[in-house]
């Protein structure tokens, strides 16, 4: 072959060989390109969703909102405002108290709304002693089951021609209508005897010196529950509250509810509780003057109060009632006539006395027997007693409960 040939061949073997290595080359950076773009994208997810960890830890104290438009969605804010989800430092406050609350949602927007706090409302119109019947149906036979009484008012349910079923405290039914006051007569008569009051409905809630969500505006925290007069109520979402006795602030509305602080209805049971509290009396332990009797009397009288009573405050007061009819010109004068009078101390009938008398009292009871007969009374002028789980309280025109038993005057 001749040294030409020799030459083109290699040639062309060398720039084969070229462009096979420049190939290889190519699908190299193309892979390491592919690798590196893998390894980017997965470092900005990794930088990306550690970016979200962080914004939702920080947001926990401090929620962003977006505010939308029907037009156009705004930028989102730092949230400063009403529901309490931090520790407020009373800074603004004479006290230096801290409070923390639990942790709710926040918002930033106040809800603007005028209500008639009184649209659903009624207040009644008797007066002095009188009370209005709630009965349970719309007709004067019905049986009762609760009264109203001068300054209350309730909620309607149901308006009619002549009657109207309404919800007052416990007690739900109907009554007249030529009873009650609704609209601007029913509002202008609960402003006469009561007050429009703010219960906090939120799990807490941030008073502030200024109507606004201004974070410097903070006070302190209020909690669902409380109730808080109201001294200014406004068209804007906000109402200010006194929040402690000469102390002001405000709220936004809508983390509450706004009603009228007027008295409410009474069930017969809450009706019967509070005639029976009327007459229960604390009776004070008092000294008068000494009662003369024998060895064998004041025996006797240990004998009965312990079986009366196994407590010495119980047993002082059965004494006291027996040493009470001595002195009384109802009863016989002397402590074994009063003791064994018919039908008056059931031990003397049944032979738990005398079962008694040949044990001997206990020595609690002799002390309360001497204790009576020296004076020391904690019954007053009780002189009739039963077991305080039997007793019928509206019997009774005032009475006292001692260690299970009930003293009472009939």
């Amino acid at each position: 072959m001749s040294e030409t040939k020799k030459a083109a061949i290699s040639l062309l073997v060398a720039a084969l060989v070229f462009v096979l290595t420049a190939f290889s080359s190519a699908q190299a950076w193309e892979e390491a390109a592919d690798v590196a773009a893998d390894q980017t994208v997965t470092e900005t997810e990794a930088m990306t969703t550690g970016e979200e960890i962080k914004v939702t830890e920080s947001e926990t104290e401090n929620i962003t909102t977006e505010e939308t438009s029907a037009e156009e969605t705004q930028p989102e804010e730092e949230s400063t405002e009403d529901i309490v989800d931090e520790t407020l430092d009373e800074t603004q406050e004479e006290s230096s108290e801290e409070a923390t609350e639990p942790a709710v949602e926040e918002t930033t927007e106040v809800s603007v709304q005028v209500v008639d706090y009184f649209a659903d409302q009624f207040m009644v119109t008797v007066t002095g002693k009188s009370a209005l019947n709630v009965r349970e149906e719309p007709d004067s036979k019905s049986k009762w089951v609760g009264k109203m009484y001068e300054g209350s008012g309730g909620t309607i349910l149901e308006a009619g021609d002549g009657w109207t079923k309404i919800q007052s405290g416990n007690v739900t039914g109907w009554v007249s209508n030529d009873y009650i006051l609704t609209g601007e007569a029913g509002k202008a008569a609960a402003l006469e005897v009561c007050e429009l009051v703010f219960e906090v409905t939120s799990d807490a809630l941030k008073v502030r010196s200024a109507p606004t969500t201004e974070e410097e505006n903070k006070i302190r925290a209020i909690y669902g529950g409380d109730t808080y007069a109201v001294v200014t109520l406004q068209d804007d979402g906000w109402v200010e509250i006194e929040y402690k006795e000469g102390k002001t602030g405000w709220v936004a509305a809508q983390y509450g509810k706004i009603r009228y602080d007027y008295d409410t209805a009474m069930t017969r049971k809450e009706i019967q509780d509070a005639e029976n509290a009327k007459k229960q009396k604390n009776v004070a332990t008092t000294h008068r003057e000494s009662t003369s009797a024998s060895a064998d009397e004041e025996y006797l009288l240990a004998c009965l109060i312990n079986c009366e009573s196994n407590h010495y405050e119980g047993q002082l007061a059965v004494a006291n009632v027996v040493l009470n009819r001595v002195k009384s010109h109802k009863f016989p004068n002397s402590i074994s006539e009063v003791i064994y009078a018919p039908g008056q101390f059931s031990p003397a009938r049944s032979g738990k006395l005398e079962r008694r008398l040949q044990s001997g009292p206990s020595a609690s009871a002799l002390q309360a027997a001497r204790d009576a007969l020296n004076g020391i009374n904690n019954i007053g002028d009780y002189m009739f007693f039963r077991s305080a789980k039997t007793a019928d309280l509206s019997k009774y025109s005032a009475y006292t409960i001692v260690m299970g038993n009930c003293f009472y005057k009939k």
